[in-house]
């Protein structure tokens, strides 16, 4: 059962999920990662993070020392999944250029120190698809595409962060930290996806992995509009206690 938060909409009250928003792809939620109510062990760690949205698209590992750790209590009183800098999920790829990706973490790691890390990739990055990653050259949040360039946003932090990226062909990037726009850029288009996509680094290069909490993280097949964005992002906020 997918259980909206109640926040405000242009004056009146009413429940929000992130399903009512149509081409939902993903929806991963680290407070229902089993999709059935129930919570794993508290400290053990999690083999598939199943997929909300009713397209079943869910996260697996099958090595056990490469899966994150289920902990309570992570962020405003509820669960996060925690990668260790070599953990990774995968699936197929989605074929999708025109997307939306909304994720809320807390990076432990910061700085330029020789390693990109991965938060979410669609494709390798290096010939095909796009990736997020915190960027190990500047220290900075940034989207890559089809190992072409990157578009960079603000220094990265170890606070819990709400980041919205909105990607529209031909070739338009937006990025918003805690619902402030950093970058909105035209540059080039996309290559199509290939090998898969996976979350925590990349796969199947086995690098980039990140050292941080995922909270929850939305993926659309689309660009959404500016007025889903502000409610995708109301919903993340009131949940999370982000900003």
């Amino acid at each position: 059962m997918n259980i909206g938060i109640q926040i405000g909409v242009t004056g009146t009250n009413r429940r929000f999920s992130p399903d009512s928003v149509s081409d939902l792809t993903v929806w991963l939620d680290a407070s229902n990662p089993n999709n059935d109510g129930t919570l794993p062990t508290d400290a053990t760690t999690l083999q598939t993070w199943k997929d909300r949205s009713r397209n079943a698209n869910d996260y697996t590992q099958g090595t056990a020392s490469r899966r994150a750790t289920f902990n309570l209590d992570r962020q405003n009183g509820l669960p996060g999944l925690s990668f260790d800098g070599g953990d990774l999920y995968t699936r197929a790829q989605f074929d999708t250029l025109s997307h939306s990706l909304f994720v809320v973490y807390k990076n432990r790691r910061v700085g330029s120190n020789g390693t990109d890390q991965t938060v979410f990739s669609n494709g390798n990055a290096q010939s095909t698809g796009y990736v997020f990653v915190f960027s190990s050259v500047e220290g900075r949040r940034a989207f890559l595409r089809s190992g072409i360039d990157g578009h960079v946003g603000g220094i990265y932090t170890t606070n819990t962060e709400l980041v919205s990226l909105i990607v529209s062909q031909p070739g338009r990037y937006k990025l918003y930290l805690n619902g402030t726009n950093e970058f909105d850029l035209a540059s080039g288009t996309l290559n199509a996806p290939a090998d898969v996509s996976s979350i925590g680094g990349r796969s199947p290069l086995n690098d980039a992995f990140i050292d941080a909490d995922i909270y929850e993280l939305l993926f659309f097949s689309r660009a959404v509009t500016d007025i889903e964005r502000g409610l995708i992002e109301a919903y993340l906020n009131s949940k999370w206690a982000v900003y």
